[in-house]
């Protein structure tokens, strides 16, 4: 379990790549609440980006750590992710633009972030 802005979850970490452009997809089962996510151009416990799937405050959001203090970047108040459903998580980074696309197996996909540029916060790099 991950200490997670003020919550508890699990989180992914691509950690020790040096990752431009990448496409990272996966399919997963929820079967309970909680937060998740993928934490991406990870330089250290203080300075990274993540994805955050919250089911018990429903959202989705885009975060970016800089010295341990968080921001906010999108943040859409969705429901965050179903219970019980097969579900779709993408992730695509292209030079300093990141989009995620979520879904339930089988229906249509839904963007949460198209095209937000990282300019200013190039970890990972």
């Amino acid at each position: 379990m991950a200490k997670y802005p003020n919550k508890y979850g699990s989180f992914l970490i691509f950690k020790k790549r040096l990752l431009s452009d990448f496409t990272f997809s996966t399919d997963f089962l929820a079967g309970s609440g909680g937060v998740f996510g993928f934490v991406f151009r990870y330089k250290d416990i203080y300075n990274y980006y993540a994805v955050e799937l919250n089911h018990e405050d429903g959202f989705k959001r885009i975060i970016k750590m800089v010295q341990g203090k968080y921001t906010v970047l999108k943040e859409v108040k969705d429901g965050g992710f179903s219970l019980n459903y097969w579900l779709n998580f993408t992730l695509k980074m292209k030079d300093n633009e990141v989009s995620v696309t979520t879904s339930i197996l089988g229906s249509k996909k839904s963007s949460f972030v198209k095209n937000l540029n990282l300019m200013e916060f190039g970890y990972g790099k």
